[in-house]
């Protein structure tokens, strides 16, 4: 019967509560990283949404500011050239 007792493997009640409190809790947290993944990743196109939409607007600015640009060389050019047919020939 010794033979028997020398290939067994006696856990105390800590030990065992260990063990499998260990296999609960890496089970949990691999749950727990898929839910992170998952929500990592609609935020993610969440926020590549938010991007496109800014670089749209920024597009328009930018469309705005070369058309008031524009708009503000000429109104200066025929500003000048007005002004410049008015004077008195000399």
């Amino acid at each position: 019967m010794s033979e028997n007792t020398t290939n067994q493997i006696t856990l105390t009640a800590e030990q065992l509560v260990n063990i499998v409190g260990h296999a609960a809790t890496q089970e949990q947290l691999d749950n727990v990283r898929r839910e992170l993944d998952a929500k990592i990743d609609k935020l993610d196109e969440r926020l590549s949404a938010k991007i496109e939409r800014v670089d749209g607007k920024i597009d328009t600015l930018k469309n705005w500011m070369l058309g008031m640009g524009f708009t503000v060389l000429v109104s200066a050019v025929a500003a000048t050239a007005f002004i410049v047919s008015r004077l008195p020939p000399q």
